[in-house]
């Protein structure tokens, strides 16, 4: 009771925010073409970098030094075997990425983000969970992408977070977890869509549907997104309060690098973002970047954002809003149905209903 009560005062303190920012107005004006669309698009990235998640580590790429057949857990597929560059020098660490292969023509290939621990443990899992036999029935190729490394040297594998390649030092404005995540999907799909001639989808669950659309932003080879309950959070931490018809999401929460307990336990996530995003934490700083803005930068890509009704932790009602700001650019531009704005009624929980729902619409 005493952290609700906390979480209850800390809320009230938002009373001066009152509308997201418009992703159709670049320098003072309503944005009337593409070409002042394409602008805007660089000053939202730019945005989205600064505030919230740390520059894109454009100096840092995979290349593929190996691959195998493999069959695991009643799957065949091939397990690639990455190597991190920096500039031209290979860095000390590996990332395996395993891609399930339907028997027959493939339409469609969906990077899979997980958080478990290796591969092999998700594969032995799966069946729990994430249907993965039906996708593979509607001829989508899954690519399972591990947010861990193997360090080379170390006998201890997948003990590293893929931020772990980056010395802060070389960085003014450090990536973050989440926008480390991102660059390890966009290198995958670029590598991987010259091997499989097939739209790309980059997918995740939580703050790693956030990283799914952080990918897409950044890779050409990313065609479409499947967020799943990644809420709205921008450069402010969210709180799950009504404001003049906003309600921000929980997902964020930290006042003053401390943070807010709530009912989920989640205890810290200042990593997960940039130095500037935890600068600010408890103020209201949104005039220039929320997720609304990540997401019109997708623009003309494909979008399928699900969104739980019962989802305490990223804010419902606050993405359906965020969605609805965003879907504005591809409603100016006669793309409409490319943004899918979707609900589910459950909780902040990845599971067979959301699935069934997932391999419908994409």
């Amino acid at each position: 009771m005493k952290n609700l009560a906390i979480l209850s005062l800390f809320m009230l303190s938002w009373s001066g925010y009152t509308a997201l920012p418009d992703p159709l107005i670049w320098n003072g004006s309503e944005i009337s073409s593409l070409e002042s669309w394409s602008n805007r698009k660089d000053e939202i990235l730019e945005y989205a970098q600064k505030e919230v998640y740390g520059d894109y580590p454009s100096q840092f790429t995979l290349k593929i030094d190996s691959q195998r057949a493999i069959e695991s857990h009643g799957f065949s597929g091939t397990e690639f075997i990455f190597t991190p560059f920096e500039n031209e020098s290979p860095k000390n660490f590996k990332l395996d990425v395993i891609t399930l292969k339907p028997e027959h023509e493939i339409k469609k290939a969906l990077i899979f983000h997980h958080k478990f621990k290796s591969n092999e443990e998700f594969l032995r899992t799966q069946n729990k969970t994430f249907r993965l036999t039906e996708n593979l029935e509607q001829g989508i190729l899954i690519i399972i992408f591990p947010e861990r490394l193997i360090k080379t040297d170390s006998s201890k594998k997948y003990d590293f977070e893929i931020a772990q390649l980056y010395s802060n030092e070389f960085f003014p404005n450090p990536p973050g977890q989440i926008m480390s995540w991102a660059w390890g999907l966009a290198e995958v799909a670029n590598n991987l869509s010259a091997v499989y001639n097939v739209p790309f989808y980059s997918f995740g669950h939580s703050r790693r549907g956030k990283s799914a659309i952080l990918a897409a932003a950044f890779s050409d080879s990313i065609k479409g997104v499947v967020s799943h309950m990644s809420g709205c959070g921008g450069s402010t931490p969210l709180s799950n309060f009504e404001n003049d018809g906003i309600v921000r999401e929980t997902g964020s929460l930290m006042v003053k690098g401390s943070p807010i307990y709530i009912p989920t336990g989640e205890k810290n996530l200042g990593h997960f973002f940039n130095k500037k995003f935890n600068e600010n934490l408890g103020k209201v700083n949104s005039e220039k970047y929320e997720q609304n803005l990540l997401m019109a930068a997708l623009f003309p890509k494909s979008i399928i954002d699900i969104r739980g009704s019962r989802d305490f932790w990223s804010g419902p009602k606050a993405a359906r809003k965020s969605n609805q700001s965003a879907k504005k650019v591809f409603d100016k531009f006669g793309k409409s149905e490319n943004f899918q704005s979707l609900s589910i009624t459950q909780l902040h929980l990845l599971t067979h209903d959301s699935w069934k729902l997932i391999w419908e619409v994409l």
